[in-house]
């Protein structure tokens, strides 16, 4: 199940919010990649790698922009108990992320 699919089923008040929302802040880190802050989790060297914080639902967005590309790495809620998987050492996806195809994982 997809994010936007739990969101819509679980959250009927607002079912468009996380996908409002998401589409938001992938529109704003293109046109101004370094709002979100570096990703620093424990001793990994995520170098280049940023997260952006959705507000209203409380996802962060993890992302880096390599030239002219921006990649989605993954989308997280920020209360989890765990980090995303984003590999060790950092390996990203083959291709560029759309936000339709990314890597999600739905809240607790």
């Amino acid at each position: 199940m997809t994010i936007d699919t739990w969101w819509k089923v679980n959250r009927p008040a607002a079912p468009d919010l996380f996908r409002r929302e998401l589409e938001d802040v992938v529109r704003l880190v293109a046109t101004s990649p370094t709002v979100g802050t570096p990703a620093e989790i424990g001793d990994a060297d995520f170098s280049g790698v940023r997260r952006a914080l959705m507000r209203r639902t409380r996802y962060h967005v993890y992302y880096r922009v390599t030239g002219e590309r921006l990649e989605v790495l993954a989308v997280w809620h920020a209360v989890r108990g765990e980090l995303p998987t984003l590999g060790w050492p950092f390996s990203p996806p083959s291709g560029t992320c759309s936000v339709s195809s990314m890597r999600t994982s739905p809240s607790p």
